[in-house]
């Protein structure tokens, strides 16, 4: 009978599920097994083992990838409007896409087929690019796309990948050494939850679907451009069976307040300045209507070039973008996740007891009681400050008002 035991190729709370110790194994003594929270994590079978340590030598844990400061930042958005409807910010992720594939090259993104199967693709026809489209705030599963990747670049195919930084550090670190045809892309990322979170979650507010035959999204734009958070849950038609918005929605307030995120995300290793990829995307919110490209302050991205190389991509999309020089500090100033890991929230471990008695809805709701009271009172203060700031003289009613709601 095989010995199979979950062992610590990094320290267990730091691990990131990259997968980059799977894809290595040349022996196939390791599978990525979910942990009680459906956290995929690395299980060894000894009987296949032979003690090389390839696994450890490429987790990006125990051998730090190099990083960058960027040379160059812009807010930017896709010139062609219908790319960037599709999408939830600016477009661009698409826009890079579509210039790789036309070239010759590949595209890896996540991809949802279901609410069953959230997961890394290769794709290398532009009409597959809508495949890769969309937020998912949900761990992504590898599978063995690095070894993919690496068999590509082995038969001298341009690669386009794009991820979590955590996942393009597993995958520099599994390829152990530069390769000019090999470009990345990582997303501005404060953490993410598991799919068996996100699969219990759609169970709770559907019970009567099957899983596999629903799609969700999380980002829905209105018609003047603006993208809505939520949960939005589609049959296998395409129709409609679920929505809920923020705040209301416990899924959504529960991700945006970091209550059931991996544990590697609070002490996130990327979550710096210095990025590990060649370009990193991520929103950009003009609340202060400043930016004269996008419609009226929305379908905007970040768009921040770390190398020679993600110089190099920009100048091949320039006319298909439209871009605004920016200060890469500001950018820092307005996501936190470009200087620091989001801290745990205080229920976190309150909720994995909950969850692991009762389910996914009972301890979000527990848990998030006070988040979402203290949410709706912050959207009815902004709300209130747009009406009376148009008001003269009204200033010092403003804060007594905020002041007594807060």
């Amino acid at each position: 009978m095989a010995r199979i035991k979950r062992m610590d190729i990094c320290k267990y709370e730091s691990c990131t599920g990259c997968a980059s110790c799977f894809n290595s194994c040349y022996h196939g003594a390791i599978t990525m097994e979910p942990d009680t929270l459906g956290y995929l994590r690395p299980l060894i079978n000894e009987t296949k083992c032979v003690d090389c340590g390839l696994c450890q030598t490429v987790c990006p844990v125990n051998h730090e990838v190099s990083s960058h400061y960027p040379l160059s930042s812009y807010v930017a958005t896709a010139k062609d409007k219908s790319e960037m409807f599709s999408s939830t910010s600016g477009g661009l992720a698409s826009v890079i896409a579509r210039v790789i594939i036309k070239s010759g090259g590949l595209v890896y993104g996540c991809e949802e087929k279901n609410c069953e199967e959230i997961c890394h693709s290769r794709i290398e026809k532009e009409v597959d690019i809508d495949k890769l489209k969309g937020s998912k705030y949900v761990q992504s599963t590898i599978g063995d796309s690095f070894l993919k990747i690496k068999n590509d670049l082995k038969n001298k195919r341009k690669v386009l990948f794009i991820g979590t930084p955590c996942q393009v550090a597993g995958l520099r670190n599994y390829l152990r050494k530069k390769h000019d045809e090999l470009y990345t892309i990582d997303l501005i990322c404060h953490g993410v939850p598991s799919q068996k979170i996100l699969r219990d979650a759609v169970k709770a507010y559907v019970p009567r679907e099957s899983t596999n035959m629903c799609k969700v999204s999380f980002r829905q734009r209105d018609v003047k451009g603006k993208s809505h958070y939520g949960l939005f849950i589609d049959n296998q038609e395409g129709g409609r069976i679920f929505e809920e918005e923020f705040p209301k929605n416990t899924y959504i307030v529960g991700f945006l307040d970091a209550l059931f995120y991996r544990e590697s995300c609070y002490h996130c290793l990327y979550a710096k300045r210095e990025r590990v990829s060649d370009i990193t995307l991520g929103d950009y919110w003009d609340k202060e209507k400043k930016i004269s490209i996008g419609l009226q302050g929305h379908g905007l991205s970040m768009l921040i070039v770390n190398t020679s190389k993600g110089m190099q991509i920009l100048k091949a999309v320039k006319e298909n973008v439209k871009l605004e020089t920016s200060d890469y500090e500001t950018f820092v100033s307005r996501n936190t996740s470009l200087k620091t890991p989001m801290p745990m929230h205080p229920l976190h471990h309150e909720f994995t007891r909950i969850y692991e008695e009762k389910g996914f809805l009972a301890s979000a709701q527990k848990c998030l009681k006070d988040d979402i009271k203290r949410i709706k009172k912050e959207m009815f203060i902004n709300n209130l400050s747009v009406i009376i700031y148009k008001i003269p003289g009204t200033k010092k009613l403003y804060k007594a008002i905020r002041g007594f709601v807060l």
